[in-house]
């Protein structure tokens, strides 16, 4: 395994080509921006801060009052190492997710998939929005992340109604 120094001398090689530093701020603005979009076209909605993250995911929440009361949250991710935006179902804390999965085992999902219980997975029930995302066209980006999470959002609030009452 490299050492420390190695590692950050890579990455000092890397930053003097200046494209990381584009890059990532490219991808923050877009966010803050769907963020903005997204709160004000759903002022219904509670809207969370934008979580930068490590360059690992930067996300933010979107959750309607229905969800919100059942200590449930949708965030909307950008997954850095996959190039992909998805929409995550997840619970205001480990214990809510816990008790989600458990409620949610066996359920007609219509279509979607559990996550699976483990560290590191924050999510219930995700969904893949965009592989890929075409950066250049911001406004279709945006518009297909609006229409692809107010679709989750919709199933998830049917779907957590159903466990509840099961």
């Amino acid at each position: 395994m490299d050492k420390l120094n190695d590692q950050v001398a890579r990455y000092h090689e890397e930053l003097k080509k200046g494209y990381l530093q584009k890059a990532y701020r490219g991808i923050m603005e877009f966010m803050s921006g769907t963020r903005t979009y997204l709160s004000e076209s759903h002022a219904d909605m509670t809207t969370g801060a934008l979580y930068q993250g490590f360059m690992d995911m930067t996300f933010f929440t979107m959750t309607p009052e229905t969800l919100k009361a059942r200590k449930l949250k949708v965030a909307i991710v950008y997954l850095h190492d996959n190039n992909s935006f998805e929409a995550w179902l997840s619970g205001t804390n480990r214990q809510v997710q816990s008790d989600y999965l458990k409620s949610l085992k066996g359920t007609d999902l219509s279509g979607y998939e559990l996550s699976e219980a483990a560290p590191g997975v924050d999510s219930i029930i995700s969904l893949t929005i965009a592989e890929g995302p075409d950066f250049n066209d911001a406004e279709a980006l945006k518009k297909l992340i609006e229409a692809e999470t107010m679709r989750f959002i919709t199933d998830m609030e049917r779907l957590v109604s159903y466990a509840k009452n099961k």
